[in-house]
């Protein structure tokens, strides 16, 4: 977060409570039957998982003496309430939603009592993360819902918004392409850095019978060394890979649906120190389906 001149110790603590807020916004998927995500209960799911994670890191200062004067817990959201799914389903997520906020708020340390040290030889090593946690649920009524929340995905997300809404192709061409820079820790710089670069050519999927709710991805590569992309879910994690083990023009096809047994995102891995794969990053949930549903999707991985 950025540098903040305050002016009193309400105003520290403030923005020490916006530090939680930001820190809670997890990934979380819905979805009917029909493979209709449900906001309403998205949001309810994060308003409170926020509410606990808010508390928890209150509860951490007003154990060292900070007055509950000075943290304001106004507007939380207290239970699931109002929301549209069943009551025993609303108490059993909300137990559910502290667990994981309780899990998530843990300190990250290794057994011998300090954070686990960089891998040497490796300048793009990730920072220490926390282990994903995993919530599961469906309602039990007609239309059923399901629901999946997770402390992450694996990799640094990627923002999809730049490309929401997806411009159409230029004139006289059938498809759009895109560059996609994908970040990576350095350890040598201390931020972010673009590492790998791919070209991606988005199509529409209709000449390919490629429905709404439905996506093909492949991976053709211009590098020597091996690369995948998975179909990841919230609730089960890896569903289907597609994978390169050398350079091949030739692009590699997987497909995968949207909905309570579908994919919410793609996963883009590659072996690293001493060939042991690491998934480096993925496309923000919140605008994958919306930007690449229904589509054709080929990448091909230019530079790593």
């Amino acid at each position: 977060m950025p540098l903040t001149v305050v002016e009193s110790d309400k105003a520290f603590f403030s923005e020490y409570t916006k530090s939680l807020v930001e820190r809670s916004k997890i990934p979380i998927s819905t979805y009917v039957e029909d493979a209709r995500p449900d906001r309403e209960i998205e949001n309810a799911l994060q308003e409170l998982f926020t509410a606990e994670v808010v508390k928890i890191g209150h509860d951490a200062v007003r154990a060292r003496g900070v007055s509950p004067d000075l943290l304001d817990e106004t507007d939380l959201r207290s239970s699931l309430d109002g929301v549209s799914l069943p009551g025993e389903d609303r108490r059993i997520l909300e137990a559910k939603i502290r667990l994981l906020a309780g899990q998530m708020m843990l300190p990250q340390r290794e057994p011998n009592g300090g954070f686990e040290p960089p891998e040497p030889g490796d300048g793009t090593t990730p920072p220490h993360a926390a282990t994903t946690g995993v919530i599961k649920q469906a309602s039990h009524t007609v239309g059923h819902t399901c629901i999946c929340m997770a402390s992450g995905v694996p990799g640094i997300t990627q923002s999809l918004s730049a490309i929401n809404p997806l411009p159409s192709p230029p004139a006289g061409q059938t498809a759009v392409t895109i560059a996609v820079g994908l970040l990576a820790w350095s350890i040598y710089q201390s931020k972010f850095v673009v590492t790998d670069w791919l070209r991606l050519v988005v199509e529409d999927g209709a000449a390919y019978g490629i429905g709404p709710n439905r996506m093909h991805v492949g991976l053709a590569s211009e590098v020597n060394w091996a690369k995948n992309i998975h179909a990841w879910s919230l609730c089960q994690g890896t569903l289907v890979v597609v994978y390169q083990g050398q350079k091949n023009s030739v692009a590699n096809y997987m497909g995968f649906d949207r909905g309570c047994n579908g994919a919410d995102t793609i996963v883009f891995s590659k072996p690293k120190t001493l060939g042991a794969w690491w998934d480096i990053a993925n496309f923000d949930i919140t605008d994958f389906w919306t930007v690449f549903g229904g589509k054709r999707l080929t990448f091909t991985w230019v530079s790593d």
